[in-house]
Formats: structure tokens, C-alpha cells, sequence
């Protein structure tokens, strides 16, 4: 029994309701974001779990306000709702939805992460990305945790944003002593040849040898619908290519370049956008305006089969997150990746008050090593485009994918089980 569990924040005594032998727990914490990156792989992670051990009790905790993606949980999962923050750009998080101060919406997430937390009494509490959460809200709960069995366990990927800026970042918040103290493993989602995480972040030789990299997550067994079948759902007859922004909430850039660039496409290049579900309602009216009267572009906000999709297309446009490069790398899919450098929110500003690093830095690195057509940002104009997509459209050149460790996905879940079972 884990009696320092029986303990609640106020130091109550609570009871302790896990029995001894009984199935796993792991518990999930995804910090909030503008797009659908993190909450699809820790549901790629849950899902994967749930397969290889079945009987695992899962909990997600979680902001995201992309709440409706939380329908695939596998069996024996639940999911926690907090109060939503999301990044600004320079302004930093700020909670989209309560009309309250932002410093009482950080109390109520972190006392909420708390109590589900440590309630839950898992055997595994798996982060994603963010060590501390938002504005250090998981401290706490990685302190009481410490006095338990439980095994903590970060999940990094690939790239977090320029090397200089973590580790810069890093040392202001104290996440060395973080990662020292309170992780017993660090999982990087990705591999040593796009990033050397131990080198770049000049992690301490302790904790460097938490650190295992894992491969590139995402689901590889998901059964495709027949190519036929895409088209005519679309509507489409021939040939088709898939431009998207992944969540949506920065896309419209790349979308409108797009839908500009399609007046230099010959007509029979058709074309299938998705402005993904968080997008702003002023910028989805501007591309269906921009969309209206045209017979060979499909606008969706989104689709549930996407990899169907992209196994049905000829390529795909898009922006360089993780989880769309992933897709790109395991579907072996020719693609023209524009990579987002603006910060979050800060798409429809003229004057940007900074640059985020991580897309533009994961773009290069897979376009040296031939896996992708990067289009550097200030390229990202309507004829270049235009261009870039007639070669993509010639036939298909060989591509290197084969290369890339795509077992991310395998041996995460290894990683937590292993743990769960060390405890």
C-alpha cells in the first residue's frame, strides 16, 4: 500500500483505495497547446497501452481545448478536464475560456492536477514535453510523488525550440534540478540524427543517462480506406494533394499562400485543405471566401481518418510539427513542408515580437537528410509555391524513410511498462 497516498493536499487523512495486485495505472499530464500535436500522441501512447496490456486503468489530464479528440480513448481511460490555458505569443498563457484572473486559473489547474493525480495513485505519471507544466504547476504534485513508488517519466520530442533558447530557459526555471531530482527517465519522441538532446541541452552526465531515444511516435497499424473510396467521398476524380496546418489555430498563412498559388496550378490539380478545428471563424470565412467557385478545391475543418487521406494523396503541403512530420515519415508521403517560425498567436501581427525555432529546426533537418522539400519561410510565396508543387506532382522520387527509427510508438510503451513493473 502507498500510504503517503492516503494524505490530500491539506493533509487530511483520506483513504487509500488501490488494492495490492491490482492492474497498472498510468497517468498522463498534457499541458495545453494551440494545436493537436500533444494530445494526439499521448493518445497515440494510451491507445498503444491499452494493446499491449489491457487490463491498465489510464488517466489523461489534460487543458487541451480540443477536448472532442478525447472520443478515441481505448477501454479502462478516462480524462480529466482542467481549465484551459494557451500560449499568446509575447502575452505569454492566458485562459481562453474563464472570465477570472489568470494567477486563480494556475491555482485551480494545479490544485485539480493534485488531486486527480495523487488520487489516482498511479504506478507511472508520464509528462509531455513541458517538465513543469505551465507556470510551474506541476512541482507539487512531482514533490508528493517523490515520497511514493511512483515512477515519473518525461516525454520530450524531438525538438522543444532552439538549443540556446532550452537550455537558456532551462536554467532561469531550474528544470536541470527538476529533471535531477524529480524524473526517474527521459524519452525523447525522435532520434539522435535530427537532435543529440544530451549535447544540444548540455544535459549533467546524471542526467544525461536518463535519456533513451525512442523513435518517432505515431500509429503505424491503422487500417486505410481504398483510395477510391477517399476520392469520391471528396469528390474528386484524379489526382489529389492534401494541404493542411494541423490544428489550424496558425495556419491560415500557408492556407492563404496556398489558395493563392492555385491560380499558376494547371485545373486538374486537385486539392483537399483542412484548416484544422482551431481555427479562428474570421480566418476560415476568408479562405471559404477565397475557396468559393472553385470545382477542384475540397475545404474541411477536419478528418478523423487522416493517414486514409494521406495514403490517397500524391503529396502534402503543410507546416513542420510533430506529429504532421511524423505522418510524412512513416507514410513515406512527398511533401513540401513551410514550416511555422511566429509564435503562437501572433500570425495576423505585421510585426512579431518573436521567433519559435522548433519547426523551422526539425524542417532542416529532415529536408538535409532528404526526407522532405523544406520551403523556407520568407520563400513562402505564391508562384514559388506553385512551383514546388508541379515537381512534387512528377513522379515520385525515392525517398530515405526507411531509414528513420518509426518504433517510437513500441518502445515508449516498453519504457513505461518496464518502469511499472520495477516499482
Amino acid at each position: 500500500m502507498k500510504n503517503s497516498r492516503a494524505k490530500s493536499l491539506q493533509n487530511n487523512e483520506n483513504p487509500t483505495f488501490k488494492a495490492t495486485g491490482s492492474r497498472l495505472r498510468i497517468a498522463i499530464f498534457t499541458h495545453d497547446t494551440f494545436g493537436l500535436g500533444h494530445i494526439r500522441r499521448c493518445l497515440h501512447i494510451m491507445n498503444s497501452l491499452s494493446e499491449r496490456a489491457p487490463q491498465t486503468a489510464m488517466l489523461l489530464v489534460t487543458g487541451s481545448p480540443v477536448v472532442h479528440t478525447l472520443s478515441s480513448l481505448p477501454p479502462h481511460a478516462d480524462f480529466v478536464k482542467i481549465p484551459t490555458l494557451v500560449k499568446t505569443g509575447a502575452q505569454g498563457s492566458q485562459p481562453p475560456h474563464l472570465p477570472i484572473p489568470l494567477p486563480e486559473v494556475q491555482l485551480l489547474r494545479e490544485r485539480l492536477i493534485q488531486e486527480a493525480v495523487l488520487s489516482f495513485q498511479p504506478d507511472v505519471f508520464l509528462v509531455d514535453n513541458f517538465p513543469l507544466g505551465a507556470q510551474r504547476e506541476l512541482l507539487g504534485v512531482l514533490q508528493e510523488l517523490r515520497k511514493t513508488n511512483t515512477r515519473t517519466v518525461l516525454g520530450l520530442r524531438d525538438i522543444v525550440d532552439a538549443p540556446d533558447v532550452v537550455c537558456t530557459e532551462w536554467t532561469r526555471q531550474g528544470i536541470y534540478e527538476i529533471l535531477e531530482r524529480y524524473y526517474d527517465k527521459i524519452l525523447v519522441y525522435g532520434v539522435k540524427e535530427v537532435l543529440n538532446v544530451k549535447e544540444a541541452y548540455n544535459l549533467p552526465p546524471h542526467i544525461a543517462s536518463k535519456v533513451e531515444y525512442c523513435g518517432y511516435v505515431t500509429e503505424q497499424s491503422v487500417r486505410r480506406r481504398p483510395a477510391s473510396e477517399i476520392k469520391k467521398e471528396l469528390g474528386i476524380k484524379g489526382k489529389f494533394i492534401i494541404v493542411t496546418g494541423g490544428g489550424g489555430g496558425d495556419a491560415f498563412p500557408l492556407l492563404q499562400t496556398f489558395l493563392a498559388a492555385t491560380r499558376y496550378l494547371p485545373p486538374h490539380v486537385s486539392s483537399l485543405v483542412l484548416t484544422g478545428p482551431m481555427m479562428g471563424p474570421g480566418d476560415l470565412n476568408k479562405l471559404k471566401d477565397l475557396v468559393n467557385g472553385r470545382d477542384n478545391v475540397v475545404l474541411k475543418e477536419f478528418v478523423k481518418d487522416f493517414p486514409s487521406y494521406l495514403a490517397a494523396s500524391v503529396g502534402v503541403v503543410s507546416m513542420c510539427g510533430y506529429n504532421m512530420a511524423s505522418e510524412i515519415l512513416v507514410h513515406k508521403t512527398p511533401a513540401i513542408v513551410c514550416p511555422r517560425t511566429w509564435r503562437y498567436g501572433e500570425h495576423t501581427k505585421g510585426n512579431q515580437a518573436g521567433l519559435e525555432w522548433e519547426q523551422i529546426l526539425r524542417a532542416r533537418a529532415l529536408a538535409k537528410a532528404g526526407f522532405v522539400d523544406l520551403l523556407e519561410p520568407e520563400a513562402l510565396k505564391p508562384k514559388t509555391l506553385a512551383n514546388r508543387i508541379e515537381a512534387l506532382l512528377k513522379p515520385r522520387r525515392k525517398t530515405k524513410t526507411s531509414e528513420v527509427n518509426m518504433q517510437g510508438l513500441h518502445r515508449t510503451v516498453q519504457h513505461i511498462l518496464t518502469l511499472a513493473h520495477q516499482k
